[in-house]
């Protein structure tokens, strides 16, 4: 895939799923990562050549619009996120359904919009939002996060078609639950447990990958759909895959 002297933009780069999309985009030949970071710690740890650590908080309409060199920005994932809020309706606070929003909803929002209208110009341009299975379906107790990646799904679906005009696609991925921390079956104890390779939680690896096929200039023609990368989850298997495995 074409990503080489590209330059790339990553929220919520610092661990897990994010330092697997920097890993991604460094490997496929990227010219730099700019890997976006809230905690310096995280920042320190995402030093080495051809990745930029920078602080950012994409609920700030000052931090993201600081951000050195837009213009220049060939492809943007967001990615930063927060894990689901579980708890009924009547549980939730107004603050709760502010802190989902504004993450999700408003961080995706504020990155395309200081960075889209560049690619625009340029007549090129690549956004990859990465959104949930709960981003296209519903499930209980699980409310704000749900309504937040909605959003996100929504937002890519209509800058897609802004884009379409001036070379610039937008696409989303859907990923079932990921596999980011220790403490779960590792995936040599599923598969020896009789699992299949395809049922097991999904590798961040998965997703990075999905991100550079969906970035990538040989997609020219992919803008405005949701990717799911879930082990089958849709299709309708077992939210933990179609055959049995040890519980956590």
């Amino acid at each position: 895939m074409q990503i080489e002297g590209k330059r790339v933009l990553i929220t919520g780069a610092s661990r897990g799923l994010g330092r697997a999309l920097v890993t991604a985009f460094i490997d496929a030949d990227a010219s730099e990562v700019i890997a976006g970071a809230r905690k310096r710690e995280d920042r320190e740890a995402l030093v080495s050549p051809r990745v930029t650590p920078v602080r950012l908080d994409v609920t700030s309409d000052r931090d993201v619009e600081g951000l050195a060199d837009l213009r220049a920005i060939d492809i943007l994932i967001n990615n930063a996120g927060i894990p689901p809020q579980l708890a009924p309706l009547g549980e939730l606070s107004e603050s709760d359904w502010d802190r989902m929003m504004d993450v999700h909803g408003k961080g995706c929002f504020l990155c395309c919009r200081h960075v889209m209208p560049h690619m625009k110009a340029r007549r090129r341009g690549a956004i990859v939002n990465i959104a949930s299975l709960g981003g296209v379906r519903g499930r209980p107790d699980r409310h704000t996060y749900i309504a937040s990646k909605h959003a996100v799904v929504g937002l890519t679906k209509s800058i897609a078609l802004e884009g379409i005009a001036c070379n610039v696609r937008a696409n989303a991925i859907a990923p079932g639950p990921v596999v980011t921390h220790g403490g779960k079956t590792s995936f040599d104890e599923h598969v020896a447990a009789g699992g299949s390779e395809i049922s097991f939680e999904v590798k961040p690896d998965a997703v990075a990958w999905a991100a550079l096929f969906l970035a990538a200039p040989e997609s020219i023609n992919i803008t405005g759909v949701v990717l799911p990368v879930d082990a089958g989850i849709l299709a309708g298997s077992l939210e933990r895959g179609p055959l049995k495995f040890p519980r956590r």
